[in-house]
């Protein structure tokens, strides 16, 4: 509905939050930038023992240090007030005001997560109070306005009908409710050189209500 607001919380390691206005986004200095700490992550990766690596996060974090978007994405987040959901958490909560009541959905357990990701710290993970595949379930689990807010940060744009998500966000969310998503710039990502989808083939993937397959 149109009284629904949709929030893009600014800053992020490689995210686009609908503030194009802002130059400094797609300045080379930036892009440089990205490209040195990812190099940096990969060089830590293979010298660094996981055990090494899990100390330090550890010891970063104890000293009250979080990683650039979780600080950047606050602005956006301290709009957010009552109940609501986030999907797709990870290791990376949303850090949500007190009194935040806020349930979590993902489409894997912890274990499995780690399974799948030994590189991540396990033991970071967020347990999800909902476990569900919203690339082919969409939030089915949860009433038209049943939340004050919902959080998808990094979730979008891994699924091959993103507008069917959207959709489902803003249904689950309250008359007044907000939705954040944060996604990434794909200018500074591994994919930056794959084409882009035609956003006639995103709408009617949605007027179809179908998921389109790995050869569209």
């Amino acid at each position: 509905g149109a009284d629904r607001r949709a929030i893009a919380p600014l800053g992020g390691k490689d995210e686009s939050h609908a503030t194009s206005h802002l130059g400094w986004l797609s300045r080379p200095r930036r892009a440089d930038r990205h490209a040195m700490n990812i190099k940096l992550k990969s060089w830590l990766h293979r010298v660094a023992p996981r055990a090494l690596r899990r100390r330090i996060r550890r010891g970063l974090a104890a000293c009250g240090w979080e990683h650039r978007f979780l600080r950047l994405r606050r602005r956006g987040f301290a709009k957010l007030r009552g109940k609501g959901i986030e999907i797709g958490a990870f290791e990376h909560p949303a850090p949500l005001p007190a009194g935040c009541e806020t349930r979590y959905v993902d489409a894997i357990t912890p274990a499995q997560a780690a399974e799948l990701f030994p590189e991540i710290d396990a033991t970071t993970l967020i347990n999800p109070d909902f476990i569900a595949d919203v690339s082919t379930d969409g939030l089915s689990a949860f009433a038209d306005g049943q939340w004050d807010y919902v959080v998808a940060c990094h979730v979008i744009e891994h699924l091959p009908n993103p507008v069917i998500f959207a959709a489902e966000l803003f249904r689950v969310v309250r008359p007044g409710g907000c939705v954040v998503i944060a996604a990434p710039d794909k200018r500074f990502t591994f994919d930056a050189q794959r084409p882009e989808t035609p956003v006639a083939d995103l709408r009617r993937y949605y007027v179809e209500g179908r998921t389109p397959g790995p050869a569209e």
